[in-house]
């Protein structure tokens, strides 16, 4: 299940984008975005979202409700 970032509560600070294994969070003009369609959970790569682990900013990387 994809991540997505929560846009008020993203700070811009790019923490994320380097991190992910996939290349799915790319820079917006005011905030990070999470390409739903690219996003891979981490599986593979770690147990952990990379952009949850490395994000400052606790809640503001949300896994999508389907």
């Amino acid at each position: 299940m994809p991540f997505q970032i929560v846009q008020q509560l993203c700070t811009g600070c790019g923490l994320c984008s380097p991190v992910c294994p996939v290349s799915a969070i790319s820079q917006g003009q005011y905030y990070f975005t999470i390409d739903p369609e690219i996003c891979c959970d981490c599986i593979g790569f770690s147990s952990i979202a990379l952009c949850v682990k490395h994000c400052p900013v606790e809640e503001a990387i949300v896994k999508i409700e389907t």
